[in-house]
């Protein structure tokens, strides 16, 4: 991302130079995947449904990312494995990337570019063609958690909970 002011590009502010991609897999123009990514390289991932209406970011996937901030600009470079994603047979996805600056406010996006149309209006999104014949493998899924939960509050203490979440994707 080509920027006019970079000593403006607060990374670690989540609205500054964010850019976001959606790929709706099955060009349904109506769901899609989410993905976010802030010049600090924190990351996000979510759901699509209802031509944009419902926003699920519970869903999360493994996909990697990085980003580096140059002199006058910064990039950001993802890499989604296609297990990570559900997709049909088609040879054509939807997809769309926007940029959002949090200094100025201002977003560039690559269609679906006026007000009345959301980032996530996946009925305007543009085409990636090309996209048929890609492998699919079906893959089974741990991820074992830790989580804590501390209060100040002496009814409430110390909360230790240990747990492990599975799924299942198929081909």
């Amino acid at each position: 991302c080509k920027d006019q002011a970079p000593t403006e590009i607060y990374p670690l502010s989540l609205p500054d130079a964010l850019p976001i991609f959606v790929v709706d897999t099955f060009h349904d123009g109506k769901s899609a995947y989410f993905f976010q990514m802030s010049a600090a390289g924190s990351r996000g991932d979510a759901l699509i449904g209802d031509n944009g209406n419902r926003f699920n970011k519970r869903w999360d996937t493994f996909w990697e990312g990085r980003t580096q901030i140059l002199e006058d600009r910064w990039t950001v470079e993802i890499a989604i494995p296609f297990r990570a994603i559900s997709f049909g047979e088609g040879d054509t996805w939807g997809f769309n990337v926007q940029r959002s600056r949090g200094v100025d406010r201002s977003e560039s996006r690559w269609t679906a570019f006026e007000r009345k149309f959301s980032m996530f209006t996946m009925s305007q999104a543009g085409l990636l063609k090309g996209m048929g014949g890609l492998p699919s493998e079906s893959s089974f899924e741990v991820v074992p958690f830790l989580k804590t939960r501390y209060s100040r509050f002496r009814s409430e203490g110390r909360r230790v909970g240990k747990g492990c979440s599975a799924r299942w994707l198929p081909s």
